[in-house]
């Protein structure tokens, strides 16, 4: 019977042994280890553990994944009212994950955009052993051809109407707002008729500056289009321009240059010259002080494995290997 299946079950005991090990948070490993040393003559192996804390789990909680056990346990452990009276209701403006929907964010919750042009920029540069005056010329071919998808976009919004948009309610929006907002507001309109009375939440009047299921349910029932209005501009920004209005300029550069003067002349003759050369980098940038990071040429690595049996080769026999900074010739 050794090496059949059956001979390879657990025992009653041995099941309740499986069962008081795992709650200690004992290995499968270790918990055939000990089983063995109670019973020599046990032939069950690590996956007939496995199996069995299977079995076991599946009899406890079901068909529940392991995230519903969790929040079964935290919810019966009254933890989300302790979360919510202790630290969500006195302090949840100073948690972004609670309260960013109450601001405008367009939805920006999380740095991902900028980890994702991070990836991209390793991408463009293939290698860790770009040299810094390389940087531009990539960052600049990069940006180039973002800039490319971005008219395409663009002009999609402009051009291209999609079959879901051509409703009457959309008519005052086509063509100028992107067709990504167009896409949202589409889902707000299939919103409309699962709110029956309920509240709306207006997470994308709050946070992406679009109007919510409410106001087009406002707007149905008065039998008008969405106005433009109610869509924020950065929505209707379909080209390249600057969006900021020009400003006058109120600083006075005769007033700056004296301040500069007076402090630079009390400064001692080191400093000075510091000065000096920060102020020449400002028109020409071939001139900064900036210096790119030494890279150390002969950094000590790992020794190999064969290296490393040399050496213990030469230590088992009382022998050393003298460096070669140490190395001298005897001249007779």
């Amino acid at each position: 019977m050794e090496g059949h299946e059956f001979a390879k079950r657990l025992n009653p005991s041995q099941k309740v042994l499986v069962k008081d090990l795992t709650n200690q948070n004992v290995d499968p490993q270790n918990i055939i280890s000990i089983i063995r040393k109670q019973d020599p003559r046990c032939a069950s192996t690590v996956k007939n553990v496995y199996n069995e804390q299977q079995r076991q789990r599946v009899s406890l909680h079901g068909n529940k994944s392991s995230m519903q056990v969790l929040f079964t346990l935290l919810a019966n452990a009254g933890l989300f009212p302790y979360l919510y009276d202790t630290w969500l209701k006195p302090s949840k403006e100073k948690f972004v994950s609670a309260w960013c929907d109450k601001h405008l964010n367009f939805g920006n919750h999380t740095t991902n955009r900028v980890e994702s042009q991070h990836s991209l920029l390793k991408r463009h540069l293939r290698n860790s052993k770009s040299t810094l005056e390389k940087f531009p010329i990539i960052i600049d071919r990069m940006v180039k051809l973002q800039v490319a998808n971005i008219k395409s976009t663009f002009e999609h919004s402009q051009n291209i109407l999609h079959y879901h948009h051509k409703r009457p309610i959309f008519s005052l929006l086509l063509r100028k707002i992107s067709r990504e907002a167009l896409d949202l507001i589409a889902i707000e309109v299939g919103r409309v008729n699962a709110l029956h009375g309920r509240p709306c939440g207006c997470l994308k009047r709050s946070g992406w500056g679009l109007p919510c299921a409410y106001f087009i349910n406002a707007c149905m029932n008065n039998g008008v289009p969405i106005p433009l209005h109610s869509v924020n501009a950065l929505w209707m920004k379909l080209d390249l321009g600057s969006s900021l209005a020009p400003r006058d300029n109120d600083t006075c550069i005769d007033d700056v240059l004296d301040t500069l003067k007076h402090r630079y002349n009390v400064l001692p003759k080191v400093q000075q010259k510091i000065w000096t050369n920060k102020i020449r980098a400002l028109w020409n940038h071939g001139e900064t002080i900036i210096e790119e990071p030494e890279i150390l040429a002969n950094t000590r690595v790992r020794p190999t494995k064969a290296q490393q049996m040399k050496k213990q080769n030469l230590a088992k026999h009382g022998l050393f290997v003298v460096p070669m900074s140490l190395q001298f010739t005897v001249h007779m």
